[in-house]
């Protein structure tokens, strides 16, 4: 089965051009049985975007595309409330310790608000490095200079994006 699970609405300012109502219709069109909305930096479509799944029978998957202070960008799914809740805050702290219009959010709080999420990622950087082989499972993980190791869920051998489960721990520096 396939999910799209990078998807930007026009919550997504700027960005995305299509409705929820759009992006569902034709995600059911194409056969798929879930979609995940990852609109840029914010929640705002979320719960319209439940409700309108629920309606024609579609798992919604709820995340963002979250931008941190270096410029670069984590798309986080919710997993578990706590992770929606996390997620929440994530993006708060984004906003409130940023310009209005351009919310960046610092590594720093990843660690202790990682619990409920999986990162997706597609980014070198953010690889979760395991086995050579593309059918068996990863199972290892790695950690980056600013201490997010991510445990890979099984791979389909078809390249980015990498998806990992988040679990976070303080690095040394």
């Amino acid at each position: 089965m396939y999910a799209e699970l990078h998807c930007h609405s026009n919550y997504s300012f700027q960005e995305g051009a299509s409705s929820v109502e759009e992006l569902l219709v034709r995600a059911k069109e194409l056969g798929y049985k879930a979609l995940a909305l990852t609109d840029h930096d914010n929640l705002c479509g979320a719960m319209h975007f439940a409700q309108v799944a629920s309606t024609v029978g579609m798992q919604a998957i709820t995340g963002a595309e979250v931008t941190l202070k270096d410029g670069s960008h984590l798309t986080l799914l919710a997993e578990t409330q706590q992770g929606y809740s996390n997620l929440c805050n994530l993006l708060s702290y984004s906003h409130i310790a940023s310009d209005r219009r351009n919310p960046r959010l610092d590594p720093r709080y990843l660690p202790e608000l990682a619990q409920g999420l999986i990162l997706l990622t597609g980014s070198p950087m953010w690889s979760c490095r395991g086995s050579s082989s593309s059918t068996a499972p990863r199972r290892s993980s790695s950690c980056d200079s600013r201490g997010i190791v991510g445990e890979s869920i099984p791979d389909t051998g078809r390249g980015p994006p990498v998806v990992c489960r988040m679990t976070c721990h303080r690095s040394g520096r």
